[in-house]
């Protein structure tokens, strides 16, 4: 299976149903309650197939995140599954 992928016999037989809203969110998310940040974000921002659909035609490699940043406020690091980065590294 290529990653993130799966065939049509596997995506039939998959449930795509979503859990029952736990208790807590009644209270978070009614009118006049506690106000919810959400952060949005992917694990990439260097997609070239993103030129001319979500950053502009003609953006060059080195303005990728210029853009992504325009979009989104969050990347998801899945590198740290790799090795723990100084906290240095990761503020760059």
């Amino acid at each position: 299976m290529e990653f993130g992928r799966v065939t049509t016999t596997a995506l039939e037989k998959l449930s795509l149903h979503l859990p029952a809203d736990p208790a807590g969110n009644k209270t978070i998310l009614q009118p006049g309650g506690k106000k919810v940040k959400a952060w949005l974000g992917t694990s990439k921002w260097g997609r070239k197939e993103w030129v001319g659909k979500l950053y502009p035609k003609g953006t060059r490699d080195s303005h990728f995140l210029r853009e992504y940043v325009k979009h989104f406020n969050a990347i998801e690091l899945n590198a740290t599954h790799y090795r723990m980065y100084k906290p240095e590294e990761i503020a760059n």
